[in-house]
């Protein structure tokens, strides 16, 4: 994905140190971002249930930051999957320092590409808004071909309501021109888990990330803002402006229920015998 290969510095005077592009977790107001995201991996990992020996599978990983913790602190194998070469590169970086390349590892590759090989977890945060929601049906019927049965799947996206207002239609359409071509698939929750029981997912729990969101995004608004001077010496004016509405945007319609950030975690049917 071109948007995520235009450097690290660029996504990192939002993001933080931590380059993590997905719902941090505000158990206290006052955290810090990085203290905020790191309780979000926690909090994915425990749903996981993750054990030594594991082979999990994370797809759209971004910088690697929850592969390298897994891997980490969990005892299983990780591997990752980016379309960015750039990610991929510096999340491969960031593994090696940490002395875990044998367990541990992002491969630049198109989710369609990955050898059939089962993998006890499953974890895809943010990723399938770019996969297209006309390409829903295929992607799921892919990870769970991935998914040894019974394994576990933690799936969070970021959908429209049901019934979008223009005001929605104009937030996508800026999104679509601007920040993430090809992004369309944030469906609602009764669209998006409608694909996931036909791919033989069945879902345990449903956690709505939404407050969490608009608190992240503040804190990624804050640090665009303080960063202004690096972003406009390195990539213009005009594309401080444009990110600097998305991020402002994306919060006022998260909280005011435009949209909604959905952390859901599912369990793979076993395959009917005879099928």
């Amino acid at each position: 994905m071109r948007q995520y290969d235009r450097g690290d510095d660029f996504f990192g005077w939002f993001l933080g140190e931590r380059m993590t592009y997905t719902s941090a977790y505000f158990e206290q107001p006052a955290w810090s971002i990085e203290q905020a995201q790191d309780r979000s991996i926690e909090h994915v990992l425990h749903k996981l249930q993750l054990a030594p020996g594991e082979r999990v599978l994370d797809v759209g990983c971004g910088w690697g930051t929850l592969a390298l913790r897994a891997a980490q602190h969990s005892g299983v194998d990780v591997t990752g999957v980016t379309l960015s070469e750039n990610q991929a590169r510096a999340a491969n970086a960031r593994i090696a320092a940490a002395g875990l390349s044998r367990r541990c590892r992002v491969v630049c590759q198109d989710y369609r590409d990955i050898a059939t090989s089962k993998f006890d977890k499953i974890v895809c945060l943010e990723m399938v808004e770019h996969v297209g929601a006309r390409n829903l049906a295929g992607f799921y019927a892919k990870l769970r071909e991935l998914l040894s049965d019974r394994g576990l799947f933690v799936l969070q996206w970021t959908g429209q309501r049901r019934r979008p207002k223009s005001e929605d239609l104009i937030f996508g359409l800026f999104m679509e021109m601007h920040i993430a071509p090809g992004a369309d698939a944030g469906l609602c929750p009764s669209a998006m888990l409608r694909h996931l029981e036909d791919a033989s997912f069945h879902v345990e729990n449903v956690e709505n990330m939404s407050a969490h969101y608009v608190s992240t995004i503040e804190r990624w608004c804050e640090s665009w803002t303080q960063n202004r001077a690096a972003v406009v010496a390195r990539h213009g004016e005009r594309e401080f402006r444009i990110w600097y509405l998305f991020l402002a945007w994306a919060s006022v319609l998260l909280e005011q229920g435009g949209a909604a950030c959905l952390q859901v975690l599912l369990r793979a049917s076993p395959a009917v015998k005879g099928k």
